[in-house]
């Protein structure tokens, strides 16, 4: 294993057996073969600890742990990202597949365009087979060459699959990342994307495996269980209603200028209350 890899993969892992081999080979068989996987076991009940444990034993760059009591995601997703000791960073999760030249080609573009804090790969929905869902769309906006107005208006409407973008490791940690209310990968995008650009990398897709059979309220409802359960009546009874405030918080303690700020916030204002009449109701 380098001693200082160049990249930490971060890999929260909860009950994830089944397609957690798929996923492991697709980080192994990167082009870019300078980073170590860094897999944070939230106390899985079925065989995710003896694949890790298998992997860790063939290939020394997999640093696995095991949580002595369930964190629940988020605080999962924070260990990986505190452990992460490298330049670059990246969330990755147990039941994905990663096209084989992601890495590389991040690397390039993050190296080369300075201007670009996240470089991800385009992702679309599979089924437990791996068969591309054709009918199911995950939208991601390349904003290189964009205003930070315009740059904050499409993490708006885009899909929040930039948060498993390669990046800066002390920009993931500049930003907030892991706050505890519903929609907080949203705020991680747009915070990410008043410091810089997203890249949507051409190294082929990322496969993210669809296994909701939820609409939006259903996926309010999880939601609220996985990150707010010990909050407080506001955030249980009115869990999307923080998510305005918050993206407002986050344009206004930015550095980008008065105009700008006052700018994204009509534009949030506006866009608010259309994305949730579009969303609500609707299956993922």
């Amino acid at each position: 294993m380098t001693l200082h890899p160049k990249i930490t993969i971060g890999l929260p892992v909860y009950n994830n057996a089944e397609f957690l081999r798929q996923m492991l080979d697709s980080i192994l068989d990167q082009d870019w073969q300078d980073f170590i996987v860094v897999v944070s076991d939230d106390c899985s009940t079925d065989e995710t600890e003896t694949i890790c444990r298998e992997y860790e034993a063939r290939d020394d760059r997999i640093q696995y742990s095991r949580n002595e009591k369930n964190l629940g995601s988020l605080k999962n997703h924070q260990r990986v990202l505190d452990l992460a000791e490298s330049e670059y960073f990246m969330f990755a999760r147990g039941h994905e597949i990663l096209p084989p030249t992601l890495l590389g080609c991040a690397m390039q573009v993050l190296t080369q365009q300075h201007d670009v804090v996240l470089a991800c790969a385009p992702t679309r929905w599979v089924n437990e087979k791996g068969l591309v869902l054709e009918d199911k769309f995950l939208s991601l906006f390349d904003t290189r060459g964009c205003e930070v107005i315009t740059r904050s208006l499409l993490a708006l409407w885009s899909k929040c699959e930039a948060f498993y973008g390669l990046g800066k490791t002390q920009d993931f940690r500049s930003v907030r990342v892991l706050a505890p209310f519903v929609g907080t990968d949203l705020i991680m995008i747009l915070e990410m994307s008043i410091k810089g650009c997203i890249a949507v990398l051409p190294c082929g897709d990322r496969l993210r495996r669809y296994y909701y059979s939820e609409n939006y309220q259903d996926r309010i409802r999880r939601h609220r269980t996985d990150m707010v359960d010990n909050a407080g009546f506001f955030d249980k009874y009115f869990p999307v209603a923080r998510l305005p405030l918050e993206i407002l918080r986050s344009v206004w303690r930015s550095d980008i200028g008065i105009s700008r700020k006052t700018a994204i916030t009509f534009l949030v204002l506006v866009s608010a209350p259309i994305k949730y009449t579009i969303s609500r109701g609707k299956a993922l």
